[in-house]
């Protein structure tokens, strides 16, 4: 009698993210004559920013939110009242939160142009989900998306030090943004 062995991309698909990282870090760690080729995958799929597959994450995930999960999270509870408009916020907040979290690891990275890219398609997703967004959620959080446009804009800004990409920054808001392009980047 044989044994079936699971082809190897089968088994690839069926695991976790953190089953995963925890087989890269099995290799780094017992077999360094594979650690030039890891980090070369690595930064093959680090620098791999399209602007716009971050738009449709962001976009998507903005999305998502619908205003029956905000009147779960908001109106009376054990802590007073929380309000709807104020709820919108912290969920868009908390959408967006993993995308400026890999924008802040660009940074540490040293990686300024993937960051640029990956910050403008966060911003771009906002501000068309500011324009287009008809749902009854987008309702409750008309000031949220264009807030936090200046926040991750500004926190960008100040973790750039490239002049080259602040002017291609301001370009692509005047193109993509036209209503927010008076922003200024210092």
């Amino acid at each position: 009698m044989t044994s079936k062995r699971k082809e190897p991309k089968k088994l690839i698909e069926n695991i976790t993210s953190e089953q995963g990282l925890s087989i890269l870090n099995s290799l780094w760690n017992n077999y360094p004559e594979f650690r030039k080729q890891i980090e070369e995958e690595t930064e093959k799929h680090l620098a791999d920013i399209d602007c716009d597959e971050v738009y449709e994450e962001v976009r998507s995930e903005l999305d998502s939110l619908n205003e029956d999960d905000l009147f779960d999270r908001s109106g009376p509870s054990q802590h007073g009242y929380h309000d709807p408009s104020e709820m919108a916020m912290l969920m868009i907040e908390e959408a967006l939160k993993p995308f400026q979290d890999q924008m802040e690891r660009y940074f540490q990275l040293q990686k300024q142009n993937e960051a640029k890219e990956y910050c403008k398609g966060i911003l771009k997703a906002l501000f068309t989900y500011n324009e287009e967004a008809d749902s009854q959620f987008a309702d409750y959080a008309t000031d949220c998306p264009g807030e936090l446009f200046g926040l991750i804009l500004e926190d960008w800004n100040k973790k750039n030090t490239i002049k080259k990409y602040k002017e291609e920054m301001m370009d692509f808001i005047v193109k993509e943004c036209k209503k927010w392009s008076k922003v200024k980047i210092r």
